[in-house]
């Protein structure tokens, strides 16, 4: 497939049109495992990639037409959402070759009457024994290791560090 006139940039590579209510996409099959990409208008039109034989189905990935993205969820709720029953829902790996190397860097800021929040968790266990929690962190190195590092400035009050309607633990 390919564009009739380039020099014109008009004009698109791939035109998929149904013009109905049917799947829109692309299949893949190599013989035992169907793969599909495309549109879903039975979904409020939004993007999917699913291990089926039509979108719609069993979806792996989702884009809906605000730009929200889900994975293993087809309605996501935050610009990136992702759904896992396995271990870990994100496994980010960073190896820097020089400097600091950050897996995960956040910006949070708020508006004038709403608190920001660089990272904010939730954990809740629901097995009888097994702990939760919000933030676990284990570090290992030969220079000076942080499990939690944190620095506070600029505002009415400053606390590194704030724990609320909880004991705090030091173990050495």
């Amino acid at each position: 497939v390919s564009n009739p006139n380039p020099n014109t940039g008009a004009g698109v590579l791939l035109d998929l049109d149904t013009r109905g209510a049917n799947d829109l996409g692309i299949r893949y099959y190599n013989g035992t495992t169907y793969w599909v990409s495309g549109v879903d208008p039975g979904d409020s039109m939004k993007y999917k990639i699913a291990k089926n034989w039509q979108v719609g189905a069993n979806e792996y990935f989702v884009i809906d037409t605000t730009g929200k993205v889900g994975i293993g969820t087809s309605a996501p709720i935050a610009k990136l959402e992702v759904n896992s029953t396995g271990t870990y829902g994100i496994n980010i790996t960073n190896i820097a070759s020089s400097g600091a190397g950050y897996g995960i860097k956040v910006y949070g800021k708020g508006g004038y009457s709403s608190n920001s929040y660089g990272v904010y968790t939730e954990s809740q266990s629901d097995m009888y024994g097994v702990s939760g929690y919000g933030i676990y962190s284990s570090v290992t190195g030969s220079g000076d290791n942080y499990g939690i590092y944190a620095t506070a400035s600029g505002g009415t009050n400053n606390y590194a560090g704030y724990f609320a309607n909880a004991d705090v633990y030091v173990e050495k």
